[in-house]
This record gives structure tokens, sequence and C-alpha cells, in this order.
């Protein structure tokens, strides 16, 4: 996964269509972007891209009319988010609020990460292995998304000698954790 989504990095900005709050997702492929908040939303959200419609609110549609007419097979929807989950999953973890925070009790940003994690654990995207420092092992390291905003956080856990760790953008960091088992990700 990249670092953080902007439309200076070369990602289209949408307009998530919601009644909460006004927020943005970002993505290079309109279909992925549409896709991840189709599946996120069940179909209650909408997404804009300069005003002009990308995804419409599909509560009272036909979702594979819809799908079809992106040129996805309707039938093949499962295979889509299969080659793509890492991508849905960047497009669902990058929600920002206009204002710089949400306003209303409706968390998007949490639902919609909490679908990405989902959609990586379903599908076995593949994380980063890394070496122990205590026991050394590489291939006893058990591996999961724990929650994904502007950055990457990654926590895990040695199957051979109990040593938990945590990733935050791709540096580790190693036994810091408070005893509610939160990472101490330190001044990040």
């Amino acid at each position: 996964m990249h670092g953080r989504m902007t439309v200076e990095s070369g990602f289209m900005k949408y307009e998530v269509v919601n009644p909460s709050d006004c927020c943005y997702v970002y993505s290079d492929d309109p279909r992925i972007a549409a896709v991840a908040v189709a599946v996120a939303s069940r179909g209650k959200y909408g997404l804009s891209e300069s005003g002009k419609s990308v995804l419409p609110i599909l509560i009272f549609s036909d979702f594979g009319e819809w799908l079809a007419s992106v040129g996805i097979d309707p039938d093949g929807l499962l295979h889509f988010i299969e080659e793509n989950a890492a991508k849905i999953a960047e497009v669902l973890c990058s929600v920002t609020y206009r204002g710089g925070c949400r306003t209303s009790t409706n968390n998007i940003s949490r639902a919609f990460e909490e679908c990405a994690d989902q959609i990586l654990e379903r599908q076995k995207v593949p994380k980063s292995i890394v070496k122990c420092p205590r026991c050394g092992c590489d291939d006893h390291i058990r591996t999961h998304y724990e929650r994904k905003s502007q950055h990457t956080y990654v926590t895990g856990v040695c199957e051979q000698c109990e040593l938990r760790y945590a990733q935050y953008d791709g540096e580790m960091v190693w036994d810091r954790f408070h005893p509610e088992g939160e990472a101490n990700y330190g001044s990040l």
C-alpha cells in the first residue's frame, strides 16, 4: 500500500454522496472507487467527481445493471474484488472530511476501514514477512491490518515467542504496547 493518496500525487478526488458528512475518497481508477463505495455502503451512498455522478445511490436500483454499465460482469463481482482487493482497500481507507473532521454520529471512515479490513482478510492479501528480533523466525509471524486511514497501521504477533509488534507506514515498532493492547506509536 502506498502513502497518502492525494490529488497532487496523481489520484482523483471523489465526493461520497451521503446524508451525513461531506467526505471524499481518492483513487486513480473510477471503477475501483465506485465498486469500493458501493460495496462498503451496500448501495446507500453515491460517488461523484467534479459534480458528475460516478456511482448513483443504488438502494432502489439494480446493482447488477449498474455493474454491467461500467463493464463489470455482475456474476463476476467477487472475482473483480479478489483481483483488486488491495486497491479497493486503499480507496476505502483514504476517506477525508471537508473541514478535516466528521460532524455527525455516522462514522463513514470507520465503516469503510472495517470493510477494507474484511476484504483484505477475506482475500488473504499477502502481508510483508518480517524476522522476529527476539527468536529470529520469519515463518511464524502472524500479521493483520488493524486499521488504516491516511497511513498504514499493521499489527502482529510472533507465534513462536509471542512478541507483539506494530508497523507504521513500513517502520517496525517492536513490543511497545499499552496494557490495553493498543499500539504505542510514540511521537509520530
